[in-house]
C-alpha cells in the first residue's frame, strides 16, 4: 500500500507529541498568520500549531501531505534568549515504499569551546539513542544512501539521526521519537539562563543559528520544492517564517 495516498492522519503522531508537551509544560498557543493557513486542495493539506512555553520561544507541530508523494509529520523546539539548551529536530516523512526517521537535539554553543555541553544536555539523547539503535537498524533500507546535512547542525553532530526504514520499522521509529521529546523535555526542565555577562555573544549565535543557519539548510533543502508544489511559494515563504522568524 502506497501510504502518500492516504488522506487521514492514521498515525497520529503530532496528536502524541502534543499530549506529551502539554503534560510537561504550560504552552500558550500563538497564532497562525492567516496567509499560511493552507487547509486542504487537490493536492494535499497542510496544517501549522505554534506555542511557546517558559524558556522555550517556539515549539511547532506541522503535518503536510502532498498526496502521491510524500507524508511529513514535524516537531520543532527552539531555546527563548539566554537559555543555550539544544534545539530539538523530530521529522518523519512517509515515501511510497519507505520513510526517513530525522531525529537531532541541536547544539547551540560552539562544542569546540563549551567542552562541557554535551555532559550537561546531550548525554541523555546519546544513551537513549544507543537504547534503540539495533531497533531502528534492523529495519534500514540498504543500501544505506550518505547522510545529508539537512536537519543537522554546522559542526555536523555525530548525534544526528537522518534515517531511510521499511515500513517494517514505524512503530519503532514513532516511539523512538517520542521518548527523545521526553529526552528533551528533560533538559528543558533542568536548563537555567546563561549569566548576564554570557548572555550578549549567545544571543547573538543563537540568533544567527535559528534566522540563517537552519532555516536557510531547511529552505535549501527539497523540503521547500515539495511544499511549494502542494500550497505554493508565498505560502511556504510564510511557514518558514512563522516557524523559525522573519
Amino acid at each position: 500500500m502506497d501510504r502518500t495516498l492516504l488522506r487521514d492522519d492514521d498515525l497520529q503522531q503530532i496528536a502524541a507529541y502534543r499530549t506529551l508537551l502539554e503534560q510537561r509544560l504550560p504552552l500558550e498557543p500563538l497564532p497562525v498568520p492567516e496567509h499560511v493557513r493552507y487547509g486542504e486542495s487537490e493536492r494535499g493539506w497542510e496544517d501549522l500549531l505554534l506555542f511557546r512555553a517558559p524558556k522555550i520561544e517556539r515549539i511547532t507541530l506541522h503535518r503536510f501531505f502532498a498526496y502521491g508523494r510524500v507524508r511529513e509529520h514535524l516537531c520543532l523546539g527552539w531555546p527563548a534568549e539566554d537559555y543555550d539548551f539544544p534545539a530539538i529536530g523530530l521529522d518523519l516523512y512517509e515515501h511510497a515504499a519507505s520513510f526517513t526517521l530525522v531525529a537531532d537535539l541541536l547544539p547551540m554553543q560552539d562544542l569546540a569551546f563549551h567542552r562541557d555541553y554535551y555532559d550537561r544536555y546531550l548525554r541523555g539523547y546519546q544513551q537513549v539513542l544507543t537504547r534503540w539503535w539495533p531497533q531502528l537498524l534492523a529495519h534500514v533500507v540498504q543500501p544505506l544512501p550518505p547522510p545529508p546535512a539537512y536537519f543537522t547542525n554546522q559542526l555536523g553532530s555525530c548525534l544526528a539521526l537522518h534515517l531511510p526504514l521499511q515500513y517494517t520499522g514505524l512503530e519503532e521509529a514513532q516511539a523512538f521519537q517520542r521518548e527523545v521529546l521526553s529526552c528533551w523535555l528533560d533538559v528543558w526542565e533542568q536548563a537555567e539562563p546563561l549569566p548576564e555577562a554570557e548572555r550578549a555573544a549567545y544571543n547573538h549565535r543563537r540568533e544567527v543559528l535559528i534566522r540563517q543557519a537552519y532555516k536557510r539548510s531547511d529552505y535549501e533543502s527539497i523540503a521547500s520544492k515539495v511544499m511549494a508544489s502542494v500550497v505554493g511559494w508565498e505560502t511556504t515563504n510564510g511557514i518558514f517564517d512563522a516557524v523559525f522568524g522573519p
